[in-house]
């Protein structure tokens, strides 16, 4: 139990710390607002919203998931409704309920306020099973009237619920990652320090010289330029490669002399 209640604590904290419980109040107005306007005579303005949704095409796509979130809810809610008539005891209707709001709540803080995309897939891959578990389900129960009816309306707000959800998936998807909109980032297409005007788009524009109109000296290669480094910290100082000999110095001269006095002595040539 204490292992099961600090799972329990740190579940809470984490969904707390991620802004979870914020916005309940939000999601509650856009509940009371489409249902009022769907009970108020709205079934030909959301008929005309869903072709537009089937067609990957939504006005607005976050307010269209919105709108079909709240109208699966108030579905949920009118079928729990209807089987209290049939039999179902007030229980079980609440528990049903109740797991309604919850699961709607979550696809909507899911999908439109945590701009998370770990946390969108689960909940997409959700909806796509809602809607294969009610067609299943409406299959089952064919022979039935109000059940398959339900099944196949939950379903088709399901599916609606997907499509929006997919394009807001995309959209979070296609956004550059926040590291590129920090200060100093520049775009790829365009030199750092380079002359814009006249540049095409998507091609670099010629760097600026730094000393315009005093040519520079081509370099040698870096191979070049490595052993001339070296060759000068162990010499001290190398002469440059053109550069002359220095004539021989007076003893240099007489060294020589010497020598070559002894190698006539002993029959060498020279």
């Amino acid at each position: 139990m204490e292992a099961l209640s600090s799972e329990a604590q740190a579940a809470y904290s984490t969904a707390h710390a991620e802004g979870f419980y914020d916005h309940f109040s939000v999601f509650n107005e856009d509940v009371k607002k489409y249902v009022s306007e769907f009970m108020a005579g709205g079934l030909e303005a959301f008929v005309a919203e869903a072709k537009a949704i089937a067609t990957f095409t939504p006005t607005n796509a976050a307010a269209a998931f919105s709108q079909v979130n709240a109208l699966a809810l108030f579905v949920v809610t009118m079928e729990s409704a209807v089987l209290v008539l049939l039999g179902d005891t007030w229980l079980v209707t609440l528990v049903k309920v109740a797991l309604g709001y919850a699961v709607s709540y979550t696809m909507y803080w899911s999908v439109l306020c945590s701009s998370n995309k770990a946390l969108m897939n689960p909940a997409l891959a959700f909806l796509l099973g809602f809607v294969i578990y009610n067609l299943c389900r409406a299959w089952q129960t064919l022979f039935f009237i109000i059940t398959p009816v339900i099944c196949i309306v939950k379903a088709g707000l399901a599916t609606l619920q997907l499509i929006c959800g997919y394009q807001l998936y995309q959209q979070s998807a296609d956004a550059p990652p926040y590291s590129t909109l920090e200060e100093g980032v520049v775009s790829p297409s365009v030199t750092p320090g380079a002359d814009v005007a006249g540049a095409t788009a998507g091609t670099p524009a010629p760097p600026r010289q730094a000393n315009a109109g005093t040519p520079t000296e081509p370099k040698g290669s870096l191979g070049d330029r490595v052993g001339e480094g070296l060759l000068r910290m162990v010499a001290g100082s190398a002469p440059p490669k053109d550069t002359p000999p220095p004539p021989p110095t007076a003893g240099e001269r007489g060294g020589e002399r010497v020598a070559g006095g002894f190698l006539r002595m002993f029959g060498i040539k020279e």
